[in-house]
Formats: C-alpha cells, sequence, structure tokens
C-alpha cells in the first residue's frame, strides 16, 4: 500500500477510530463500560475536545496579553506531564507573576528579566558539587553563607524577577510564601524562554494586534486555510525562534492555523501507521545512511520529520470527516490521546497505545476497526 493509499484507509476509517478512543480511553478498570464513572469520564473528555477543538480559530484582533499567555503557556508544556503543566499554569496566572503587555502604558523594564542560560548552569552546578545533590539542591544553597557572593561571581547577566522566580525568592515574588504558594519550575530552559517572549512583546506592544508582527500587514485579511507553503513556514519561523520548532508548531495549531504538532507520540504512531516511510529512502544529513524508523522515532525534532508528518496531517484532513470542525486540530488531538499517559481532570484513565500487547501497534488497531472482539484481543488484560 503506497502512502496516499494508507492516508485514505485511515481518513476512512478515522470516525471509528476516534469512537474507539473515547470508548476505551476513558473507561474505568473497575467499573463497567457506561457505568456512571464511566459516563462521568466521557462527559470530561467530550467537554475537552469540545473546548479545545473549537478554540482553534484565527483571530487577527487578539490582544497582545492573550497572545503572550499563550505561548508562554507552550513554554510550560513542553517536556511536561500534561496535568503537571496544567497546574502550574493555572498557579501562574492566578499569582499574575508576568507583565499584563494589554497595558500600553506599562512601565516594565526589561532587564529585569535578563537571564543567561550557560551562566545559570554553572551556577547550579556549582551548588549541586557542593551540596552533593543533584535535586533540591536550592533550599540548601540559600541557607549558605557565599551564596550572594556565588550570585555576584557567576550569574553576571540575571535580572531581578528572573532571579527571583529562579531562586523563589519571597522577598521578590512574596507569592511563593506560606499563604499563597506559587507553582513554578526553576528550568533554565523555560526561564530562557520566558526571557525572550518578555522582550518582543514589550518590543511590539505598540503595534495595534500582535498578529501584524507575526503574519504582516495584510494579518487583518488574512485567511489561514488558503495560506501557502512558503507563507507558512515564514510566520512559523517568527513563532519558532521564540518557542522552538514544536511548541511553535503546537500554538500555531492551536490560533487556526493548518498544522498539526509532530511531538513523539505523533512522530511514534505515524511511524507504526506507516505515514513516514517514505523517509525510509531518504539519507539523513550527512550521516551516509538513510533513515530508519529508530531515527525517525529519535530524531523526530527534525526538519524532514517534521515536515513529512505536517504535510501528511494536511493529506488526511483532505479525505476525513470532522465531528468538531476543525479537522487538523480533531486528528492531531485524537491520535495524541490514543498515546497519552493518564489525565483523570479530563478523563483519560488508560493510555491505549502502552495497553497494546508485545507486537501489536496502532496499525493492528486500524486495520480490524470493524471487529471488536479482534480489537479487544490486542490490549492486554485491563485490571
Amino acid at each position: 500500500m503506497n502512502n496516499l493509499d494508507k492516508v485514505k484507509d485511515f481518513a476512512e476509517k478515522f470516525d471509528k477510530f476516534r469512537n474507539h478512543l473515547r470508548e476505551e480511553c476513558t473507561k474505568p478498570s473497575v467499573s463497567s463500560t457506561n457505568s456512571d464513572a464511566h459516563k462521568e469520564n466521557k462527559n470530561k473528555f467530550d467537554n475537552f475536545m469540545e473546548k479545545e477543538i473549537g478554540g482553534a480559530k484565527y483571530d487577527p484582533k487578539v490582544s497582545h496579553n492573550d497572545l503572550f499567555t499563550r505561548c508562554w503557556e507552550k513554554v510550560v508544556f513542553a517536556n511536561k506531564n500534561s496535568d503537571q503543566a496544567s497546574k502550574e499554569i493555572e498557579s501562574m496566572k492566578k499569582h499574575k507573576i508576568f507583565p499584563n503587555f494589554d497595558n500600553v502604558g506599562i512601565r516594565l523594564d526589561v532587564d529585569e528579566w535578563e537571564f543567561d542560560k550557560s551562566q545559570w548552569d554553572e551556577f547550579s552546578r556549582y551548588w549541586k558539587d557542593e551540596i552533593g545533590k543533584e535535586s533540591k539542591w536550592l533550599d540548601e544553597a540559600k541557607k549558605n553563607k557565599n551564596f550572594t557572593s556565588k550570585k555576584a561571581e557567576i550569574l553576571k547577566n540575571i535580572g531581578t524577577k528572573s532571579w527571583g522566580l529562579m531562586t523563589k525568592d519571597e522577598n521578590i515574588f512574596p507569592q511563593f510564601g506560606e499563604n499563597e504558594k506559587l507553582k513554578f519550575s526553576s528550568n533554565s530552559v523555560k526561564m530562557t524562554g520566558y526571557k525572550k517572549l518578555i522582550k518582543k512583546f514589550y518590543e511590539i506592544r505598540n503595534e495595534d494586534h500582535p498578529m501584524k508582527y507575526f503574519v504582516g500587514n495584510s494579518y487583518l485579511e488574512f485567511d489561514p486555510e488558503k495560506i501557502s507553503t512558503k507563507e507558512f513556514w515564514d510566520i512559523q519561523k517568527k513563532f519558532q525562534k521564540l518557542l522552538g520548532p514544536l511548541a511553535s508548531l503546537h500554538l500555531l495549531m492551536e490560533i487556526g492555523f493548518p498544522c498539526l504538532k509532530p511531538d513523539k507520540v505523533i512522530t511514534r504512531l505515524f511511524c507504526d501507521m506507516g505515514f513516514l516511510d517514505p523517509l525510509l529512502n531518504i539519507q539523513k544529513g550527512r550521516s551516509g545512511e538513510n533513515w530508519t524508523l529508530e531515527t525517525i522515532k529519535k530524531h523526530y525534532t527534525e526538519t524532514p520529520v517534521i515536515k513529512l508528518a505536517i504535510e501528511t496531517g494536511m493529506e488526511i484532513t483532505k479525505y476525513m470527516d470532522s465531528k468538531y470542525g476543525n479537522k487538523i486540530r480533531e486528528l492531531d488531538l485524537f491520535i495524541v490521546k490514543y498515546g497519552q499517559e493518564k489525565s483523570e481532570s479530563i478523563g483519560i484513565v488508560r493510555n491505549l497505545n502502552s495497553h497494546l500487547k508485545d507486537g501489536n501497534s496502532i496499525s493492528d488497531v486500524i486495520e480490524h476497526i470493524d471487529d471488536e472482539k479482534i480489537l479487544e484481543s490486542l490490549y492486554k488484560p485491563y485490571v
């Protein structure tokens, strides 16, 4: 079966795959089908899907702060458990730790958000070695009499706000105190991302709308559904400079652009369905060797993998029916949720992909989507 035939076959079966996922990933192990607990989980799942897919629309007049918030949320989500990231985002919003860019007259000293990742990594490495711990070193380091002097010695380029967040300093951010308990991960990669976003949104704060910077002067009349490949990648590059390749694609998908986010889960499942097989005939960089399924899954952030995954997603949407009105976002979410760990807040209590018996894959599920008995036999007993 060639790639187009695989795409059409999956698109034709997508309705049944979607129903299978909804029914099985929400089923508690101790409950029967359509028990009260199962029904409650399906309701959570449906509400999540309707909100996420229905909200994925291009808004040329999105406010500076709304777009800024959606950007920094992607920084939080990167390489983090979905439930943990959601709780952290909720806390960060509640405690209003970042500037509000809808206030045009904002007096913001961007130098307060200066941050140098290499310097922080050197600083943290010193204290990890000094204390003898790879994790939970900060509290002990802060008690050391040399903590402040080491800051002055190593951290030449760190702003007050960045320092306050990274060290959970209650004098700078009282929200870290016992009464408020701000949740914030002190991660140098993420702090670098926050710094970039704050500087860029401060730079464009006087534009009528931030989309003018990202899309261009025609942003008000712009229609993402009619975008050319070149236009798409030109816009994506601007977001990528701030968020990285995958997070920028995730954001673009959520704000109505016709793309999916080819993260580790989607890449792995697309590989298992054979959608990325065309790469097997192409040399990987300058290695002298062709891509393999193993290297595709391992190096899923490389451009050839990302582009083929996105183009495949776009091709699937040409032939599939949509329940929610935004085909690409719907496709992305239902593929991702097939391989997602438990997320009880949205009703997912079972990672279907990890429950497949050894030797089986999502391609077997698609092949036998019409036969409930065979489908059931593909999975390990659920207890």
